[in-house]
Formats: structure tokens, C-alpha cells, sequence
């Protein structure tokens, strides 16, 4: 089943830009996702196993 995530990041300090900036990028890395990003949000695409499956492991390594 396809599925569709919005994510929106809203840093309260400026050095969480850096954290912010690279969950995007491990994101980026899931050849099985389509992630595509402006400056208000990050919108991911995909199969629901994987998009859960990346959030997940995402989430366990924030």
C-alpha cells in the first residue's frame, strides 16, 4: 500500500539545524522512498512498510 508522511521541522535554536539537516539527508539515503522537501516541510513517499520502517529506524537514532 502506498503512502504519503509530511514532516515539519521548526528549530527553536539554531544548532538543531545541523540534526534537522541530517535526518533529511538519512532520509534521502532510502532508494525505496521518494522524498522531496521545500522550506516548510519534507514530504516522503512509498511503500507503508518502508516509510514506517525508515521513520522507525529514523526515530531510534535521533
Amino acid at each position: 500500500m502506498k503512502t504519503s508522511i509530511y514532516i515539519s521541522y521548526y528549530p527553536l535554536k539554531e544548532e538543531l539545524t545541523p540534526g534537522i539537516l541530517s535526518s533529511i539527508d538519512r532520509l534521502n539515503s532510502y532508494k525505496s522512498l521518494i522524498v522531496e522537501n521545500n522550506r516548510m516541510s519534507t514530504q516522503v513517499f512509498g511503500e507503508y512498510l518502508d516509510v514506517m520502517g525508515a521513520l522507525t529506524k529514523k526515530k531510534r537514532n535521533l
